[in-house]
């Protein structure tokens, strides 16, 4: 295992199980960052194939980042601006995670209906293959808000 504190290892378990609670079948791992993604260890999640997302913390705040893969071979070919959630422990955390998430799934499915991320001709193949999931963690991020008391958005 890497070189965690306590502390934040306890943070990334907490963050972890708000992912589970929204969409059960994400499964989050500690890694180690990059000099290339400004941090030391993030908790990494999968949607699907064409996206990972990252989440560590920074002065006291969660932030996260989008890396973009290639669909044909999983390689990270764009890696998004870091963006911020609400600071550790907040009472806002559950709701802003949710809201993330179905924007995260909303986002794939959006590129891919408009050939941004595949090439035209494998588009349908794309969309049999790994839009379930995008679909899949969009609903239960919906769910998740609706069963909060959370307006949910789309």
């Amino acid at each position: 295992m890497y070189a965690l504190d306590e502390a934040t290892r306890q943070r990334f378990f907490a963050l972890s199980l708000l992912v589970h609670d929204v969409d059960g079948s994400l499964a989050p791992a500690v890694l180690p960052g990059s000099f290339e993604l400004e941090f030391e260890h993030g908790l990494w999640i999968n949607p699907c194939p064409l996206r990972s997302v990252v989440f560590w913390i920074s002065d006291d705040m969660w932030m996260y980042r989008n890396l973009e893969r290639n669909v044909t071979d999983g390689t990270v070919y764009k890696v998004g601006d870091a963006q911020q959630l609400a600071p550790v422990d907040h009472p806002l955390l559950p709701e802003q995670l949710a809201r993330m998430l179905a924007r995260c799934a909303r986002e794939i499915i959006s590129n891919v209906t408009d050939r941004i991320i595949v090439p035209r001709e494998s588009v349908a193949q794309v969309f049999d293959a790994h839009l379930s999931g995008a679909a899949r963690l969009s609903f239960s991020a919906r769910t998740w808000l609706t069963r909060n008391g959370h307006q949910a958005e789309w």
